[in-house]
Parts: structure tokens; C-alpha cells; sequence
């Protein structure tokens, strides 16, 4: 389990699922946890097959984070793979369909 506290109440918790290549967010992604997301984000492209991001106690996320899932979908498809966002909540599909975003996930 990979976690950074930038400060109390306001962080992010990374952790490998054991099921499925994926990995399950925990806490808030803004502009201060962006930098361990997007390293997730680049280590689970890297494994083969499709891949799960498991939101569910995602309690907040930002534009840069999504768009952070948003290039990390597009590089999957180009090699034919897809991301399944797991437990994502209506706001946090609302705001990848804001942002033009949400066809690129599964759901």
C-alpha cells in the first residue's frame, strides 16, 4: 500500500487490488496528491489487459485528476485495453461527463 498525507484530512491512499490488475483510491485527488496519481496511473498502464480503478472512497477529485484518468483511458485504448471505474459515484460521473469524459471509461 502506497499512501501520502499532505495534511491531516486532506490526502490520498493508493492501493493495489489483489483481484484484478487496479488499484483503489482513497481520500481526495487536487493539485497537492495529482503527482501519486498520476504515478499509479502510469504503473497500471504499464500491466497487461484491461485494468480497474476502484473510486468508491474517492471523497473528491478535481479536473487535473480527472483529466489525469481521462489520459490514462486514452493510452489504454490505443492499445486496445480498456478502464473500468469502479464505484464511481454520480458526481463523479457527472463531472467526466462535464468534461467530455465518461464515454471513455467503463462503468
Amino acid at each position: 500500500m502506497t499512501t501520502m498525507t499532505v495534511t491531516p484530512g486532506l490526502d490520498l491512499e493508493v492501493t493495489a487490488l489483489t483481484s484484478a490488475p487496479g488499484i483503489r483510491l482513497r481520500g481526495e485527488v487536487d493539485m497537492s496528491t495529482l503527482p501519486l496519481l498520476e504515478l499509479a496511473l502510469d504503473l497500471l498502464t504499464d500491466t497487461p489487459g484491461d485494468v480497474s480503478v476502484d473510486v468508491r472512497l474517492l471523497t473528491f477529485i478535481d479536473v487535473p485528476g480527472s483529466r489525469a484518468l481521462a489520459h490514462a483511458a486514452l493510452r489504454l485504448r490505443a492499445d486496445g485495453r480498456r478502464i473500468r471505474l469502479d464505484g464511481a459515484t454520480p458526481s463523479v460521473r457527472r463531472l467526466l461527463g462535464v468534461l467530455g469524459w465518461a464515454t471513455l471509461f467503463d462503468y
